[in-house]
């Protein structure tokens, strides 16, 4: 493969050699070995083709949201790392492939001291981390809710609240949660005022609902807080009700197999398969706003000491019904479908 990224676009002749050369121009990072082999898959299969992948990789939350940042201000953000550097050390990727940069949590004040500045700083109104424009993708996922069942929904992190607008318009009674004055500032009207705005452990929500759903929003919370959000979520389900939570979860699962790979070698050393070392930025935040780097297991471990208990039957409809659509979006296949005991 050639060493210009941007000539092996053109030139390369295995699809993976392509699929590497597209991580580094599109995204400006290496392939994650779980991604990778999804599109490569996908390729190989034809699913997709070259032009389909880079399509998909340039509309793409993580692109949107690494442009986003820089056009609004997430750069702004002061270095963490000059604020403490013993916090920080640089750990080798598995099969040679370089450093990346963590954040060593040896405790609980690790997680509440990097959630601290999460919140004190506006990380999340700075627009780097929320896809705002319109995405196809959310009529999709407003498909899949439906097929879960139901006629209410409770969506933790909505942001502007396009999968609740396309649930209303079907008929669905929508309320979300957003943290982000930014993201409800520009929701538009009948789904803004559908939205609680805070911390879903501060709000008072009087009713309960079929399903909830947190699309990507699990990971951003501090570890340590996790259980108060599930308990939250399960007092807000109606029996029989479920939970759809869509998280990027590391290594084998059973149904939805490896979607992102365990790629730094001290994730192997996680005793219960939470990680303690945190993939960060060049000035120490966390990529994406992460916080919550873990195994199925130990997501599958946490929501089951609530009562919210995967459906397995719920999950493979799912796989199978939108197969074409994870191929094309994978990260997407990395989900759960939880129920409440009737």
């Amino acid at each position: 493969m050639s060493e210009d990224p941007n000539e092996a676009l053109f030139t390369a002749s295995s699809n993976a050699d392509f699929i590497q050369a597209a991580y580094r121009v599109i995204l400006g990072r290496q392939a994650d070995e779980g991604g990778a082999a999804n599109f490569v898959r996908a390729l190989d299969n034809k699913v997709m083709t070259r032009a389909g992948v880079l399509k998909e990789m340039a509309e793409c939350g993580e692109r949107w949201g690494r442009s986003s940042s820089n056009l609004f201000g997430r750069h702004n953000l002061h270095n963490l790392i000059e604020e403490a550097p013993e916090r920080y050390i640089f750990v080798p990727r598995k099969h040679g492939q370089g450093d990346t940069r963590v954040l060593k949590v040896q405790s609980r004040a690790d997680f509440d001291w990097i959630e601290r500045h999460i919140y004190d700083d506006g990380f999340y109104e700075t627009m780097g981390g929320w896809i705002l424009s319109s995405d196809p993708s959310f009529g999709i996922l407003a498909d899949q809710v439906t097929d879960i069942g139901g006629s209410s929904i409770l969506e933790i992190g909505c942001s502007n609240g396009q999968i609740l607008g396309h649930l209303r318009d079907r008929g669905w009674e929508v309320n979300g949660v957003e943290i982000s004055h930014l993201a409800c500032f520009l929701a538009p009207y009948e789904i803004r005022k559908r939205i609680f705005f805070g911390d879903l452990l501060d709000l008072k929500i009087d009713r309960t609902y079929d399903v909830i759903m947190g699309l990507d929003v699990f990971e951003h919370l501090n570890p340590f807080k996790i259980p108060e959000y599930i308990r939250k979520c399960a007092d807000r389900l109606n029996p029989g009700g479920y939970l759809y939570a869509n998280i990027p979860m590391f290594g084998e699962d059973r149904n939805f197999g490896t979607v992102f790979g365990v790629y730094l070698d001290v994730w192997d050393a996680s005793p219960n398969g939470l990680f303690d070392h945190i993939e960060v930025d060049e000035r120490g935040w966390p990529e994406g706003g992460h916080l919550g780097w873990a195994l199925p297991s130990w997501w599958e471990a946490e929501f089951g000491k609530h009562g919210l208990v995967r459906s397995d039957e719920k999950e493979k409809l799912l796989h199978e019904k939108y197969a074409e659509y994870f191929a094309k979006a994978p990260a997407r296949k990395s989900f759960f479908i939880l129920q409440k005991a009737k």
